[in-house]
């Protein structure tokens, strides 16, 4: 194709004319244009006009074209610096995808090639071409985790810019956050997406962590809480930050919802990382606490069953990390709410509370007595007098 000899700003102000012909083409007649597209965007000459960069190639009249067109730069953005034939498929791509991309743009372009490709996306994005600021963040996410400094420097600085406009409740705008870091089934098994790397993962979360309402969206923010804690490419600080990930689905998500799947988010979540971070203090206290959160919101996990209880005063008695008993005594007076006078057997209760409240660990006496004072009932029995004394 002659395009790509075509003089530099020659090929920029072809893109309005690429991109009208794309409706009425094939798929991949649609796709190898898009590509040209992407090649022609860093020799764009950016008018100063904000105005007339938002109207400069009419994409706002052709929904469907801004569409592909996003996904054609997130797929450019996601490709590695190692150019190489198949396999393995890159995170975040489709083995259909990835070897479009290697066959238009060519497998022995070099990573200097790419990072200006990636660069001219970064500007496009940055230029008010798309109107929507909402649209850029999921690419922009992208570029801001990319292994060239340009790249990820360009990406961030208009991260920045956009940030006040977000509408985090929005599920249209965080649907393409949830959809890179878990990838997809979607199609045939050729145009599967892997799921976004490591790397990415780490830049992708904090975002979703904005999520409110709505937006948290579900069953995939419970994939995706899982897959951090426990995938095969998690480590300590992806653990981290799905444990904040943890508290935001707490808290916005309606307790009805949250019941279904607390039990399994308990024992198989937080109970689960608790036994298998010994090595990770700093874990163990933002899973206490958050345990504590979850009993708080669902106080169902506890009403019929003090196994629990029982565990946190142990752990609190025999913890050797000052750290981790200060978060373990927060999760036990922060589940305090979550009991009253039906839950469970109130003799089984009274009788746990007493023994705790005889214990050599002060931390365990004054969670002890708060209980006492919160849980009993609202006219205390000679015996809880007694106790509390």
């Amino acid at each position: 194709m002659g395009f790509p000899r075509l003089p530099a700003q020659r090929q920029g102000e072809l893109i309005v004319s690429l991109l009208n012909s794309l409706e009425s083409k094939p798929q991949a007649h649609q796709e190898s244009l898009l590509l040209l597209v992407v090649q022609a965007l860093q020799h764009v000459q950016w008018p100063s006009d904000p105005a007339k960069r938002q109207s400069m190639f009419y994409l706002s009249e052709k929904p469907t074209v801004k569409k592909l067109l996003i996904q054609t730069l997130l797929d450019v953005l996601l490709m590695p610096y190692g150019w190489a034939t198949m396999p393995p498929v890159p995170p975040g791509l489709s083995e259909y995808t990835y070897k479009k991309i290697l066959t238009d743009l060519g497998s022995s372009q070099s990573a200097d090639y790419l990072e200006q490709l990636k660069l001219g996306i970064i500007k496009f994005l940055s230029n008010d071409a798309l109107s929507d600021g909402e649209e850029t963040l999921c690419p922009l996410i992208v570029g801001a985790a990319d292994a060239r400094f340009a790249v990820t420097n360009a990406a961030e600085l208009q991260l920045r810019k956009i940030m006040g406009g977000i509408e985090w409740e929005n599920a249209t705008v965080l649907s393409p956050l949830f959809a890179v870091y878990m990838g997809s089934k979607e199609g045939t098994p050729d145009k599967h997406k892997e799921p976004a790397s490591t790397r990415l993962r780490l830049k992708l979360l904090p975002y979703i962590c904005k999520a409110r309402k709505q937006a948290i969206l579900w069953p995939i923010s419970v994939r995706v809480l899982f897959d951090s804690l426990y995938g095969e490419n998690t480590h300590v600080k992806l653990k981290a930050q799905a444990l904040t990930f943890f508290s935001v689905i707490i808290q916005q998500v309606s307790a009805s919802q949250l019941s279904v799947v607390a039990n399994v988010l308990l024992t198989s979540g937080l109970m689960k990382l608790i036994a298998e971070s010994d090595n990770e203090p700093s874990l163990k206290q933002q899973a206490y606490l958050t345990a504590g959160q979850l009993v708080t919101k669902v106080p169902a996990l506890v009403k019929k069953d003090l196994s629990l209880l029982q565990t946190l005063f142990t752990v609190l008695c025999q913890e050797e990390n000052n750290e981790v008993r200060m978060s373990v005594r927060e999760a036990l007076l922060t589940m305090a709410s979550a009991f009253s006078v039906d839950s469970a057997d109130q003799s089984l209760l009274l009788a746990l509370l007493t023994t705790q409240v005889e214990s050599p660990s002060p931390a365990a006496r004054l969670v002890a007595v708060r209980y006492l004072a919160t849980v009993c009932s609202p006219t205390p029995t000679p015996c809880h007098v007694f106790t509390c004394l």
